[in-house]
């Protein structure tokens, strides 16, 4: 007989399989110890400020519904799409002149340099 169990799952198996093995005390331990991870900042990739993951989510989850809103208000308006993309287009060539340039290359060399460096 062949079982074949996908990611999602395999995680909910796992998941299970591990609540059901535990006591309450431990239970009540693993709960404390993952809202204590929750909480707790840690280092964003390319040195990005610090940061508890809920927060992280919590800023993703508003990020996601204002890109949502915005695409649905901006549908169809042809006009206003023409401007952003000439304010955005302005934005760009300006951050490629003068010191702006360099100031972006060292932005960009930065990022490049902590991508290469073991995450630990």
């Amino acid at each position: 007989m062949k079982i074949d169990l996908d990611g999602p799952q395999l995680k909910e198996a796992v998941a299970a399989a591990v609540l059901q093995s535990l006591d309450e005390q431990k239970k009540g331990e693993l709960i404390t110890d993952a809202i204590k991870f929750l909480l707790t900042p840690e280092k964003g990739q390319y040195g990005r400020e610090t940061v508890a993951p809920i927060t992280e989510a919590f800023r993703q989850a508003c990020h996601t519904l204002a890109f949502e809103r915005c695409k649905e208000l901006l549908k169809g308006e042809a006009e206003l799409w023409a401007k952003l993309d000439a304010v955005i287009r302005e934005a760009v060539d300006n951050a490629l002149k003068g010191e702006q340039r360099e100031k972006l290359v060292s932005n960009i060399q930065s990022a490049v340099v902590a991508s290469f460096a073991p995450n630990y």
